[in-house]
């Protein structure tokens, strides 16, 4: 029988299993669809506007700056389930734009018990698979949940000593299946709804290649692929300074609390790193099943490599020409 361990750390969670088998690999390319980059609040360089958590104003503030560019995405990889004096105007500011999307997860004990209808409207249709199925989620409060464009999973699976394993590209809550927020992208950028195949799920015709229900990620090098600002910099940024156009933009906090889940490479990760080398993977899949498909020459069908080597190694192929 599995152990399951849990850990809170500045509002973040860390899902573990005693699982042991790893599926993933340390691969830092960027996918050619949507880069991707963090904002970070870091206690050195943004404590002028006063400690974490910060006002609901503040990330108001901060998304109109970053909205100025007209980026993709912006991701706000926070728990938004407390109520706060400031939620309406938050809440304002996110429905204005239609890009802006947060997280869930199955692994904390919610402020409130999310209803039935909740979950369905933020369910996935054609899916049916075997998974632990969870009683409760920690959803964003009453006020900003139907303010986003999209809501995500982050329970991504780890050992007891806190080292990375696999990664869940859907999570499954009182029956129903809810995706991660790598999946959500993926079907918000293909305009498609996912189905569940045996080792893949399908996304308007692109293979997303999953092994006993985990989808294999490309860890990134930590600090080397995402480019990464301070809450400050983009707020008292001159024109010109930085570009998020067409960007997807995470919005996380940096601290050494949160750079402890390691890789079996000795790396230390943070949850915004994951979640984007999960997002940058499903979009360098949807890539490579646009453009690399081979011919058969004995009768003209197009063939799609279906193990997750042959994708690794094809997605490697593309990105180095």
């Amino acid at each position: 029988m599995k152990k399951v361990y849990f850990v809170l750390v500045a509002g973040f969670l860390l899902f573990f299993t005693s699982c042991d088998e790893q599926n993933y690999e340390i691969i830092s390319e960027m996918n050619n669809i949507h880069s991707i980059e963090i904002v970070y609040y870091t206690a050195e360089s943004d404590s002028e506007l006063g400690e974490f958590p910060v006002s609901r104003n503040v990330y108001s503030d901060l998304l109109e700056e970053i909205e100025k560019d007209k980026p993709a995405y912006i991701i706000l990889k926070f728990f938004f389930d407390s109520e706060k004096d400031q939620d309406l105007e938050l809440s304002n500011t996110i429905v204005k734009y239609n890009n802006i999307l947060t997280q869930a997860t199955t692994g904390l004990d919610p402020m409130k018990i999310s209803p039935d209808s909740v979950l369905e409207k933020l369910s996935l249709d054609n899916i049916s698979f075997k998974s632990v199925d969870h009683e409760q989620i920690v959803l964003p409060n009453d006020t900003l949940l139907s303010s986003f464009a999209g809501i995500g999973m982050v329970d991504f699976i780890s050992s007891n000593k806190n080292e990375y394993l696999n990664f869940q590209l859907i999570s499954q809550v009182r029956g129903y299946y809810l995706p991660s927020l790598a999946l959500k992208m993926g079907m918000m950028i293909t305009g498609s709804e996912p189905v569940y195949k045996k080792d893949s799920i399908d996304l308007g015709g692109k293979e997303l290649l999953i092994t006993n229900g985990m989808f294999r990620i490309d860890l990134s090098e930590p600090h080397l692929l995402y480019k990464t600002y301070s809450f400050v910099e983009v707020l008292n940024r001159n024109k010109g300074d930085i570009d998020f156009s067409n960007k997807i933009i995470i919005v996380f906090i940096e601290d050494p609390a949160v750079r402890n889940v390691k890789s079996k490479y000795g790396k230390l990760h943070n949850a915004a790193e994951i979640v984007a080398d999960s997002i940058n993977t499903v979009l360098k899949q949807i890539e490579w099943n646009v453009n690399q498909h081979l011919t058969n020459a004995w009768n003209g069908k197009l063939l799609v490599a279906s193990s997750c080597e042959a994708s690794a190694h094809a997605m490697r192929s593309m990105v180095s020409g």
